[in-house]
């Protein structure tokens, strides 16, 4: 008697966990397909010719041909 009650209390939590992993995937699927799909574009890197640190060129400080990562290294 109690072996069938904890196999029906097994299955019950067994149904509970399935249903619940089901309803998450399904939310999560439609939450995709709602989205715009957002394409980061590449930007170029340079490295800083004091120090070597590579970094996006559109933050780089360019002084004579060379990129620098900031003001200190293109004076020098």
């Amino acid at each position: 008697m109690i072996f069938r009650l904890l196999i029906v209390i097994a299955l019950i939590a067994l149904a509970f966990f399935l249903i619940r992993r089901l309803r998450l995937r399904l939310r999560l699927h439609q939450d995709k397909k709602n989205k715009p799909r957002q394409l980061h574009p590449f930007e170029e890197t340079v490295s800083c010719k004091q120090c070597g640190l590579r970094l996006p060129k559109s933050e780089a400080i360019e002084e004579n041909g060379a990129f620098y990562c900031n003001k200190e290294h293109a004076e020098k």
